[in-house]
C-alpha cells in the first residue's frame, strides 16, 4: 500500500513539474492567440492566487490585467504579454527577454518571477485597484467638450425600452465649470438621434433666465408628450452628484444623490433598435454635439424601476454584475486603453478622445458590505 503511495505521488509531483514547464499561454489559452482582458486576469488569478509572494486576489488581477493590453482593443495576445513582462525591467525582465530572443516562450516559473516583480511595480503606483474588501479610488471618463470627445457602447441599439417598459438610468456626474448664460446643453447618456429617432437622453443644461449661474439643470427626456423634464434643484460642478432617472407605472423621475427632483406622467414611447447609445454626446442628424465637458463615472442601466430606496441603498456600492434586472454597467475602473469593459453584458465602450482618469469617487467594495463565501476575492 504505501508503495502503491509512494509511486501515485511521484508521478503527481513528475505531472505537476510537466505541466509548471508548459507556456503560461499553453496553459490557459491553447487554442487561441488573443483573450478578452477578463479571461486573462482570471487566468493569472488561477494561476498565482495560493502564492503568498505574488499576493494576487481576484480584484487585483481585474485592476492589472488591462495593463497588458497595448492596443486598448480589449484582448491581450501572447506576443502583448510576452512583450509587456519583457519590458518589465531588472532580472526579470532580462530572463524574460533571454528566452524571446532564443525563440523560446515563456514558462510558467519565468512568468512568475516577471509578474512578481511587475505586479509590486503596479501596485506601488497604485495601478493594481483597492485591497480586497477595502475602499479606494478608481477611474472615471474624462471627457473635453471642446475636442469632441465622448464614448459609444458596442451593439447598444438594443439597449431600448420600447412602450411602456420600465427603465433606470444611473451615473455619477461631475460638470467640468458653472454653466454660462445663453449656453448650450452637454449631453451625459443618449439613445436619441435628432431629426431622426431615439429613445431616451439624459442632459445637463444651463439653468433659463440672465445672468451667472452656479448650478446645472438636469433634464431627462423620453420621446414622447411632454417631451421630457427639468430637475427642480441644480447639480453644481467640479464635484460628483449621483444622477438617477427612471420610468415605470407611466411616470418619469429625477433623482438627486438619492432625493427625488422632479416627476412627471408619461405614455408609452416608440422601439428603436438601432440608434446607439453615446456617452458625453448626443446624434444631431447623425453627428455626435452636444459634448460633455467633464467627468462620468459608474454608469448603470437597468431594465427596471428602481425605488428611491434602491438607488439610496445602492449608489456608493460596487455591483457584482449579475443584479437582477440589470443590462449594462460600466465603472471604468480599467484606468488604462481606449475600452470601458461592460460588467454586466456585451456592450463595452469605445472611446472616441478622452482619457480614463483618477477618480475620487468612492464606493463600497461588495466584499466588505456582504463578505465573500471563499475568502480569495
Amino acid at each position: 500500500g504505501d508503495a502503491r503511495g509512494g509511486v501515485a505521488a511521484a508521478a503527481a509531483a513528475t505531472a505537476r513539474a510537466d505541466l509548471d514547464a508548459l507556456p503560461f499561454w499553453e496553459r490557459h489559452f491553447p487554442r487561441s492567440g488573443e483573450a478578452p482582458v477578463p479571461s486573462l486576469a482570471d487566468a493569472l488569478f488561477v494561476e498565482f492566487v495560493r502564492e503568498r509572494g505574488v499576493g494576487l486576489t481576484r480584484r487585483r488581477a481585474r485592476h492589472v490585467a488591462p495593463s497588458f493590453d497595448a492596443d486598448g482593443d480589449g484582448l491581450v495576445s501572447r506576443a502583448e504579454l510576452e512583450a509587456f513582462l519583457a519590458r518589465s525591467g531588472g532580472e526579470a525582465g532580462a530572463a524574460v527577454g533571454r528566452a524571446l530572443g532564443r525563440g523560446g516562450a515563456v514558462g510558467v516559473s519565468q512568468l512568475r518571477t516577471a509578474l512578481r516583480a511587475t505586479l509590486a511595480t503596479l501596485l506601488a503606483e497604485g495601478r493594481g485597484g483597492p485591497e480586497a474588501g477595502g475602499t479606494g479610488e478608481g477611474c472615471a471618463l474624462a471627457l473635453e467638450g471642446s475636442r469632441r470627445e465622448y464614448m459609444e457602447l458596442a451593439g447598444s441599439g438594443g439597449l431600448q425600452f420600447p412602450g411602456a417598459s420600465a427603465f433606470t438610468l444611473e451615473a455619477w456626474v461631475m460638470p467640468g465649470s458653472d454653466p454660462a448664460p445663453g449656453g448650450g446643453a452637454q449631453a451625459v447618456v443618449s439613445k436619441f438621434n435628432s431629426g431622426k429617432g431615439g429613445q431616451y437622453f439624459l442632459k445637463l443644461q444651463p439653468p433659463e433666465g440672465p445672468g451667472p449661474a452656479s448650478a446645472w439643470d438636469v433634464f431627462f427626456h423620453r420621446e414622447v408628450a411632454p417631451w421630457g423634464h427639468k430637475s427642480t434643484s441644480g447639480l453644481p460642478a467640479r464635484a460628483f452628484t449621483h444622477v438617477a432617472v427612471t420610468y415605470g407605472g407611466g411616470w418619469s423621475r429625477i433623482y438627486l444623490n438619492g432625493t427625488e427632483a422632479g416627476a412627471q406622467k408619461e405614455g408609452p414611447q416608440d422601439a428603436d433598435p438601432g440608434t446607439p447609445v453615446l456617452i458625453g454626446a448626443v446624434l444631431e442628424s447623425g453627428e455626435p454635439a452636444q459634448f460633455l465637458s467633464g467627468a462620468v463615472d459608474d454608469v448603470r442601466l437597468w431594465r427596471v424601476e428602481r425605488t428611491q430606496e434602491q438607488i439610496r441603498g445602492a449608489m456608493h456600492l460596487e455591483l457584482t454584475g449579475t443584479e437582477q434586472g440589470l443590462v449594462g454597467y460600466w465603472p471604468f475602473d480599467e484606468c488604462t486603453g481606449t475600452r470601458a469593459r461592460d460588467r454586466a453584458g456585451a456592450h463595452d465602450g469605445e472611446m472616441h478622445g478622452g482619457e480614463l482618469a483618477a477618480s475620487p469617487l468612492k464606493v463600497r467594495s461588495y466584499t466588505a458590505t456582504f463578505g465573500c463565501a471563499d475568502t480569495l476575492c
